[in-house]
């Protein structure tokens, strides 16, 4: 088993890499998702929005973990993680997000409409309506909290992380500024993804 207090600066910056790898390609897809839009093959637009949404999962678990849940219902203020999973301490030791909670309605739609079987999908037109592009700028906005908080004694790893938020704020501003709704084919349902609001990010 890894143990987080032993880990060598190679091996932070390792995590690093895929930590970033994840940011770069949340703020890429939108464009993707725009370059598809009208194909006859609209599993290319699904393609791209559920890796879309599966790289905002991993942001989120990584920058504020997840709220902790008993028989079901969450336990306010709490917050979970598993013990090998990355976590911003790594790296920044005194750092933690301004609002933990803002993104777990965020996190409970992706849950519950991509990343399990849940019965909540037969809801259909009844399913999630959110903007992407507000999780996506919200995720980005928070990303770069954390890497202005990077431990500067490892000026490779801190200079790694403000780059990709540089770089995904770039991706971003090239845009589409909003995406539009796209409608998430699972099934015979159909979910709009196009206007949920979450809490506060900065």
């Amino acid at each position: 088993m890894i143990d987080k207090a032993n880990l060598s600066d190679q091996d932070l910056f390792d995590c690093a890499m895929h930590i970033c790898y994840e940011l770069k390609m949340l703020a890429k897809l939108p464009k993707e998702l725009v370059r598809f839009e009208g194909e006859s093959d609209g599993d290319l637009v699904n393609t791209c929005l559920e890796s879309a949404l599966g790289h905002a999962r991993t942001l989120i678990e990584f920058l504020v973990g997840r709220p902790k849940r008993e028989h079901g219902a969450i336990v306010p203020g709490t917050r979970v993680r598993s013990r090998l999973d990355m976590d911003p301490s790594m790296f920044a030791p005194t750092w933690t997000a301004k609002d933990p909670a803002a993104f777990d309605g965020y996190l409970d739609v992706i849950d519950k409409s991509l990343s399990h079987l849940s019965l909540e999908r037969i809801k259909g037109a009844n399913g999630p309506n959110w903007v992407l592009t507000d999780l996506a700028d919200a995720l980005i906005i928070v990303f770069r909290s954390f890497a202005d908080s990077v431990d500067r004694s490892k000026p490779r790893i801190f200079t790694t992380f403000m780059s990709a938020a540089t770089m995904a704020d770039a991706q971003r501003t090239a845009g589409p500024k909003v995406w539009p709704q796209w409608k998430f084919e699972t099934g015979d349902s159909v979910i709009s993804i196009g206007g949920f609001s979450g809490g506060s990010f900065s």
